[in-house]
């Protein structure tokens, strides 16, 4: 069976704004984590770990300088990159869809 695409996860901006790394990233540095958390959530939370790629996805020229200072915030494993609190919240939500499901198989039956 295809496993269904999630299409909404809880994101909590006080997570950001609390997280002492996120408070000290410039503006790059806060685009490029930010648009790198969306992807994960776009692909089932991992991504590759191939730098020309996550620039042009990205859309950033210093790419490499701003991975220096941001790689700390993500989980690097057989070369892919996932991010904890994205693994967490994608699991979260499939959880959540499959009790729903469940329940309207039940509701269902009793049709």
């Amino acid at each position: 069976m295809k496993r269904k695409k999630i299409k909404y996860v809880s994101l909590e901006s006080g997570a950001f704004l609390s997280d002492m790394v996120f408070q000290v990233m410039n503006a790059e540095e806060r685009g490029v984590y930010c648009s790198l958390i969306f992807y994960l959530y776009e692909n089932n939370g991992g991504l590759p770990l191939n730098p020309e790629y996550l620039k042009h996805l990205c859309n950033c020229e210093n790419f490499e300088k701003v991975w220096e200072f941001i790689k700390r915030k993500f989980i690097i494993k057989r070369g892919r990159i996932y991010h904890k609190r994205v693994t967490a919240e994608l699991e979260r939500a499939r959880q959540i869809f499959q009790v729903q499901s469940q329940k309207a198989v039940k509701r269902a039956i009793k049709r």
